[in-house]
């Protein structure tokens, strides 16, 4: 499910999941063994099913190339039920993306065509369609686990299947209104249980999108809160490899304002700096509040680019309060495309940037604040937080 999962021979897996859906990974804890093998042991019920209906003449008793055929069928379950148990169903569920491209989608037209197939050895075909119910199993995976192209393809097998039974039922010589009932006891079964269960997990899924959203969002300025800034900068870093930095910024004299003014004029404050910020460093970057009167920003940008950020927000702060000048101190850490070190994770990597970034602020603020301070990034022969970044005397 995440970065370091075992792969189908117990070797860790390349999962290629996006930010979102890792996002969403990080915050919820779906219980994926009982689904894989819950799953596996589906598959293998149904293996046995085609065996016991190798004993009835009703199904292929009597008829060896129909048992054979059966028999084939029924074995190719143990090793797809292996298979089910390795691959990790959390990003499935959530994206619809299996670690192992394909994989899902080719689970259910093993599962539909195999199925139809081992339908057509039945002798008797009012139970063959009686069997047709067992769709029912197969539309459980389909609502959770496929997109909808793979949807559409169990709908129509089962629908063309449950209609060829239904038509040989009725050459059989079984009454028709017989025919329709037991044809619409089965479509039914398989595809009122695939639409409920799709509108079900598709209803879930906006839900725990929504809630997440909220937790990782500041109330007051729309911005990311701490936890979802750190996300997010981590996301922005794993995905590029270009320079980037690293800046936190706090209002000078933020309480003077509230004690002045009152909160409610605080607020709007808050409100106009977090919208300063999204003018300033733009769509790409990661925009957070992390509390109080203090932001941060992270964003793909040379050192030279940094400064100017740096300046701009400087220059363009002066009209947040009308009548009261209002000034920022900023701390910087500025990592260039050879900064990153290796066996770091991403995370690592912002927690690190963060320290130094504080740090960095705590100079500026020494220096009279209204200013900037910026560092280089920590030398990477080292492990996570285990010395400080080299300081550079630059500060605006």
């Amino acid at each position: 499910m995440r970065e370091g999962n075992r792969g189908l021979w117990g070797k860790p897996a390349q999962t290629t999941i996006s930010d979102d859906t890792r996002h969403v990974l990080d915050h919820v804890r779906v219980s994926e063994p009982i689904q894989r093998y819950g799953i596996a042991a589906l598959t293998l019920v149904f293996g046995a099913i085609g065996l016991l209906s190798t004993l009835t003449p009703d199904g292929s008793a009597g008829s060896p190339v129909r048992q054979v055929a059966v028999i084939a069928l029924s074995a190719t379950t143990v090793p797809v039920a292996y298979l089910v148990t390795r691959v990790p169903l959390g990003s499935v569920w959530w994206s619809k993306e299996a670690s192992i491209k394909g994989i899902n989608t080719a689970f259910v037209v093993y599962a539909d065509l195999g199925f139809a197939a081992a339908l057509a050895t039945y002798q008797d075909p009012t139970i063959a369609l009686f069997m047709t119910a067992l769709f029912a199993v197969i539309s459980g995976y389909v609502a959770h686990y496929v997109k909808r192209p793979a949807l559409i393809f169990h709908v129509v097998v089962t629908t063309v299947v449950i209609a060829c039974f239904g038509f040989l039922v009725w050459l059989d010589g079984t009454p028709i209104t017989t025919v329709v009932l037991m044809v619409t006891v089965s479509a039914v079964a398989s595809l009122g249980l695939l639409a409920f269960l799709w509108m079900y997990t598709i209803g879930s899924q906006h839900t725990l999108q929504t809630q997440l959203t909220s937790a990782s969002t500041d109330s007051l300025t729309g911005l990311l809160n701490r936890r979802g800034f750190r996300y997010r900068a981590s996301a922005l870093i794993r995905r590029t490899g270009g320079p980037f930095v690293l800046v936190v910024i706090d209002i000078d004299h933020y309480k003077r304002i509230n004690d002045l003014y009152g909160h409610t004029v605080g607020d709007v404050v808050l409100q106009r700096v977090a919208d300063l910020l999204r003018q300033c460093a733009g769509d790409g970057a990661v925009i957070g509040r992390l509390g109080g009167d203090e932001f941060a920003v992270a964003t793909i940008a040379t050192h030279t680019e940094a400064i100017d950020l740096l300046e701009t927000i400087r220059r363009r702060s002066e009209g947040l309060l009308s009548g009261q000048p209002v000034t920022m101190s900023m701390g910087v850490v500025a990592h260039t495309a050879s900064d990153r070190p290796p066996g770091w994770s991403s995370s690592a990597i912002v927690d690190d940037a963060m320290i130094a970034a504080d740090r960095a602020l705590f100079r500026a603020k020494a220096a009279g604040r209204d200013t900037y301070s910026v560092i280089e990034a920590p030398p990477h022969d080292r492990t996570p937080f285990d010395q400080p970044a080299s300081e550079v005397p630059l500060t605006g």
